[in-house]
């Protein structure tokens, strides 16, 4: 079976966040129904000249710092990626909006998910992050 899948994404300075949708196969258990389901995931791209790239040291889910915070139900993502070069370009991080009593596995329309909105505090909470670092290197 062909999955569908499509893409929203906004590109900040050192960071990139992305809404992704697609459609796959799936099983209800309750009903014994095959369907096609609605997957929903958010996520951010983290650039080395991030001020938040230096403070992410693990590449594990369970990360002590407050961006976890900014996703649905915390992290459920993290994957660092690398270059040829063995040198990570990029730490992302994210989640899926398939949790229990989430509910989004037959929504198709993404005004009908909160996923723009978890985005866009995200984008802001990146932005913010960027302005006060700047501000700092401005003031030493």
């Amino acid at each position: 079976m062909e999955r569908h899948s499509e893409t929203w994404q906004e590109k900040g300075e050192n960071f990139t966040v992305e809404i992704k949708h697609w459609k796959c196969p799936s099983f209800d258990i309750r009903t014994d129904e095959k369907f096609i389901a609605d997957r929903w995931n958010v996520y951010a791209y983290i650039f080395p000249k991030h001020p938040v790239f230096d403070e992410i040291s693990t590449d594990h889910l369970f990360l002590d710092h407050h961006i976890t915070d900014m996703f649905h139900w915390g992290l459920s993502y993290h994957q660092w990626n690398y270059d040829k070069d063995g040198k990570v370009y990029s730490k992302k991080l994210g989640s899926d909006y398939d949790h229990l009593h989430d509910n989004y596995e037959r929504v198709s329309d993404i005004e009908r998910t909160p996923t723009q909105n978890d985005a866009n505090e995200l984008i802001e909470y990146l932005k913010s992050v960027s302005v006060l670092n700047s501000e700092k290197i401005l003031t030493n």
